[in-house]
């Protein structure tokens, strides 16, 4: 097998596409710069599709037969969320790609 040909048994493995934005306020300037502002996430929101809802071309408000509800919106601390649910997948053995 060449070094660049795919991989089957890594082709075979379940994986999930995980697509979020964030949403960031700039109300705090830098210190001593008054004009430059920091962006601060204040939400995140992540739509996830594995690859049964890709192949049945599920609707985004159908729940996921693997993994439930599809969209998730983070409040509390959007980042710190964002990246424990993104490391759950990780966990359940799938190859997670994550797209902004």
């Amino acid at each position: 097998m060449s070094k660049n040909s795919p991989n089957n048994k890594k082709l075979q493995k379940d994986f999930v596409f995980a697509f979020y934005d964030f949403e960031c306020r700039q109300d705090d300037a830098y210190e001593n710069r008054p004009a430059t502002f920091l962006h601060v996430p204040n939400l995140c929101e992540v739509q996830h599709m594995c690859r049964q809802c890709i192949n049945n071309d599920t609707s985004i408000n159908t729940p996921c037969v693997n993994w439930g509800p599809r969209q998730h919106i983070f409040q509390t601390s959007p980042v710190t969320e964002l990246l424990n649910y993104i490391a759950n997948m990780a966990r359940k053995n799938r190859e997670v790609v994550a797209i902004a």
